[in-house]
Parts: C-alpha cells; structure tokens; sequence
C-alpha cells in the first residue's frame, strides 16, 4: 500500500475528528472512503495510461 502525506486546513482537520468520533471510524479510514468515492465517480478506475508509438514519436521526414 502506498503511503502520501497532505496537508488539512484547521477546519477540515477538525471536521474529520469530528466525523470520526461521531462514525465511530478512524479519519484514516473516512479519508479512504472518500477518495475511493470520489475516483469512482470521475471514472478514474476506467482510466488507462497509453504510449505512443515509436511512429508517433518522432516527426515525420519530408520525402520528396
């Protein structure tokens, strides 16, 4: 798993100490929920990382 650090500002922070009191949840586990909620909504998981081909790489020379 992968680990990231981020920076909250004071209320945000707050909010999700809250929240996690009131779920009963760790913020850790609120802040995952979150993100995969919001990747499944813009499609992220549907997404695919595609290279070129060499073709399309390099320019194409002028031949006359």
């Amino acid at each position: 798993m992968a680990r990231i650090t981020i920076a909250l500002s004071d209320r945000n922070h707050l909010a999700l100490k809250l929240l996690s009191l009131q779920k009963g949840k760790r913020v850790i586990k609120i802040i995952q929920e979150a993100i995969e909620h919001h990747l499944k909504n813009e499609g992220a998981y549907d997404l695919e990382i595609q290279s070129k081909t060499d073709d399309e790489k390099s320019p194409k020379a002028n031949t006359l």
